[in-house]
């Protein structure tokens, strides 16, 4: 899929149409132009849409040239599932299984395949097989209608249970995905599974093959008979945003779960309620959540949260550095277990160093309180990010920790660090611009070296990536012929981008000329070894790079149909005046010959 072009790595529909006249298409969603072309006479298709989120239709708008218009809907919701028409995903992977729980660490290969049947329909089937007699095969389909998007599938599993018999059994689930427009509210999984009496996910099948393999002392031997497993499951989550008369009031959540298991009859049940909101003063937000599992036990919580601005406290303007906000949360179990902590982050001008620090207070019903303080910072050098942390606790336990985390290349020009941390699949960009030490790679926390090298990991293989380099923060009087080039690289490809530099000393001429005329615009200026090293700007001004100590220039043009040349002589002075890296050199006198 990271071959796929960006616009057919999510899913939407082919929008088709008829255009009598040459044509203008327009689509619409939630109010919002995500698409505009112009079509000739005749049937069209739209296939690189790039909607928004997992729903909402798509108006569609075909205005003719004569001004007359037709207006159609297009449904569209999505699951994870949906894939446009005509493209397919497959997924393969095989290896052993490592799971703490089980002694027997078995062999596993699974497959997936997803395909886009149409605007309305994405087929998915896949596969699953162990080494210790366990097989599941999945079939299911994924769905676009004008009331959501749906998916459904059944899974069977076929597993021989030592000294026992082989069972099989299904899986059903369907879930339902929908954005209503009127009110903004996101259903964004509505889930139902139920399991047959004698199926067995992967996970429940590993571990029943092993407790029966290696039974506890003392304990029931385990079977299908007492093997507590999913029956039932329901899920629900709902966002909504709270706007009334284009007034926002914050947003709402709530999710929530239900699962009953077979052998045990027991269930368990999680729900969780929020809400969050800005102020002038800050934001806010607060959320509950209780969970009764099998056995009946309740288990309950609240947190509450605020965030206050700085500035707001200081009644300043916006801080570009430094602590930026004050953070406290509050939470409870009910149960006499309740925290307070309040703190506090920010980082330097520059981003390459973050700090944080934190108080807090625990209040426990069955033991002591105990309050604790502690403070984290990081650095973010050319060759790794370097981080640490402390803390103190009225128990007297103490924790320090120290961390690095960076990588490097070894290439034909030597060995270059970074503070990206990358694997061998990464995509990486080895850097070369001679001279040009502390320029920014792609706007991050990646420069170039004192070596003029430097790496990026902020590539996407299989795609065309822009590769820049912000020269704000360039150490040496430098100047680039280009900011930026262009790679389109494989998956763990370490591509080179090489940058054209001009290195030394540069200046900001005032010329002259002896006759008092101006020099003429865009004319080149010449060093004594014939080399171009500036133009002539509006009124004389130049600005030139590579200059030496003292030299002489020259400057030629045509004037009256004529060549024309004049020179200037110019010395570099400690106490001459200077714009960032660059010296002013005033009142050059050109000297017509």
């Amino acid at each position: 899929s990271r071959m796929l072009p960006p616009v057919l790595a999510s899913f939407a529909p082919i929008i088709h149409g008829v255009a009598n006249t040459n044509a203008k298409v327009t689509v619409m969603q939630n109010g919002y132009k995500i698409y505009e072309t112009t079509v000739p006479p005749g049937a069209f298709a739209i296939d690189d849409l790039s909607p928004s989120g997992y729903g909402s239709d798509l108006i569609v708008t075909i205005e003719e040239a004569d001004g007359t218009k037709r207006t159609f809907s297009q449904p569209f919701s999505s699951v994870v599932q949906m894939l446009r028409p005509g493209v397919g995903r497959w997924d393969i992977s095989a290896g052993q299984v490592l799971k703490d729980s089980i002694q027997d660490e078995p062999n596993l290969f699974q497959a997936s395949y997803y395909y886009g049947l149409n605007n309305y329909l994405t087929g998915y089937t896949g596969i699953q097989l162990t080494d210790n007699n366990y097989t599941a095969g999945l079939l299911g389909l994924g769905m676009n209608t004008p009331v959501g998007a749906f998916s459904v599938d059944v899974t069977h599993s076929n597993v021989s249970i030592p000294d026992d018999k082989t069972y099989q059994g299904q899986s059903y689930r369907i879930s339902w995905n929908k954005l209503f427009e009127n009110t903004s509210t996101s259903l964004n999984i509505a889930a139902y599974r139920y399991s047959t009496q004698h199926y067995l996910g992967l996970n429940d099948a590993l571990t029943l093959i092993d407790e029966v393999e290696h039974p506890e002392q003392d304990l029931e031997p385990k079977s299908m008979r007492n093997y507590s497993r999913m029956k039932n499951q329901v899920t629900v989550s709902i966002n909504q945003p709270l706007k009334f008369e284009k007034k926002d009031y914050g947003s709402f959540y709530l999710s929530g779960s239900w699962s009953d298991y077979w052998a045990s009859g027991q269930n368990s049940t999680n729900y969780s309620i929020g809400y969050s909101n800005s102020a002038s003063w800050g934001s806010y937000s607060i959320s509950a959540q209780r969970s009764l599992n099998e056995d009946g036990q309740t288990d309950d919580s609240i947190y509450l949260s605020f965030t206050i601005p700085i500035e707001n406290l200081l009644d300043t303007d916006h801080r570009s550095s430094g602590f930026q906000s004050i953070d406290t949360q509050l939470n409870s179990d009910f149960k006499g277990n309740n925290q307070l902590n309040i703190s506090s982050s920010g980082y330097s001008d520059t981003n390459r160093i973050s700090y944080s620090v934190n108080t807090g207070y625990m209040m426990n019903k069955s033991s002591d309180d105990l309050s604790y303080i502690g403070g984290h910072a990081s650095y973010e050098s050319p060759w790794g990010t370097l981080s640490g942390s402390a803390s103190a606790s009225s128990d007297n336990s103490r924790q320090f920790s120290l961390n690095t985390d960076g990588g490097f290349v070894l290439h034909s020009g030597g060995l270059t660090f970074s503070n990206d941390s990358f694997s061998d699949s990464d995509t990486l960009a080895v850097i070369q611009a001679p001279g040009a030490k502390g320029a920014r790679i792609n706007y991050g926390n990646s420069t170039v070296d004192r070596w003029s090298y430097g790496v990026t990991s902020a590539l996407s293989p299989y795609h065309e990536n822009r590769i820049a380099l912000d020269i704000n923060d360039l150490e040496n009087d430098v100047e680039l012929k280009s900011t930026s080039t262009v790679a389109i690289p494989r998956q763990g490809a370490v591509v080179f981008a090489d940058f054209e530099t001009v290195q030394g000393q540069s200046a900001i001429m005032n010329i002259v000329r002896s006759d008092g005329k101006n020099i003429p615009f865009a004319e080149d200026i010449y060093d004594e070894q014939n080399n171009i090293i500036g133009n002539v700007g509006q009124g004389g001004q130049a600005f030139v790079h590579g200059i030496e100590q003292e030299e002489n220039i020259r400057i030629t043009w045509i004037e009256e149909g004529k060549p024309v040349s004049c020179f200037a002589h110019y010395q570099q002075n400690t106490a001459s005046e200077k714009i960032a890296q660059s010296i002013i050199l005033n009142g050059l006198r050109c000297q017509i010959q």
